[in-house]
């Protein structure tokens, strides 16, 4: 037999890292914020809050943005071959309590979007992506495959947790399962360009 060589074209580069930073703070922050604005945005969150997006005002958030910048330009630049440093266009809270969800969607006129888990209580919701090609599912069904990967199924779920940062070029579509548990999900969410 020849040798066989495959290139898996057209991959979507997910990562995740963890931080070590202070999420019980970052959590009463989030709550403040909803107190100072009871009815923030919604955007892709069902049931749920999300802040306007956050000023740089407080030393942990500054902190956080630091830290991230660094790592999101390593993946920019190591995972998806980029060549310009990126910035960071906005960030937010999401405050998910207990039956919200967020719908499929993503993040237009960015590069890399991503989530940063504050408070994950156990059930609270998956964050959820859906196969960016649209004609996958015609011909392509579970029962084809030894086993579910991200290579062989329509949606591929992670479980989040307490200081896990993940980040994804910005046009796949992704969304977050609904929170089953009786605490608040809390995330921050952000966009670089």
């Amino acid at each position: 037999m020849k040798d066989l060589f495959i290139t898996h074209c057209f991959s979507t580069p997910i990562a995740n890292t963890k931080f070590s930073f202070n999420c019980s703070y970052l959590a009463h922050l989030a709550y403040r914020l909803k107190e100072l604005n009871p009815t923030g945005r919604n955007i892709s969150n069902r049931s749920g809050w999300q802040s306007l997006n956050l000023e740089l005002f407080d030393k942990e958030l500054k902190s956080f943005e630091l830290e991230l910048t660094k790592t999101i330009n390593v993946y920019w630049k190591n995972a998806c071959n980029g060549k310009n440093i990126l910035t960071l266009d906005n960030m937010w809270f999401n405050i998910n309590p207990t039956s919200s969800y967020n719908v499929l969607h993503l993040h237009p006129n960015c590069k890399v979007s991503g989530a940063y888990y504050v408070q994950v209580p156990k059930d609270s919701g998956r964050i959820v992506f859906e196969h960016p090609v649209s004609s996958f599912e015609y011909d392509w069904t579970d029962k084809d495959f030894i086993s579910e990967s991200p290579i062989t199924c329509s949606l591929w779920a992670y479980e989040p947790e307490e200081n896990l940062c993940m980040f994804f070029p910005s046009w796949i579509k992704h969304g977050v399962e609904t929170n089953k548990s009786n605490r608040d999900r809390i995330s921050i969410s952000f966009n670089y360009s």
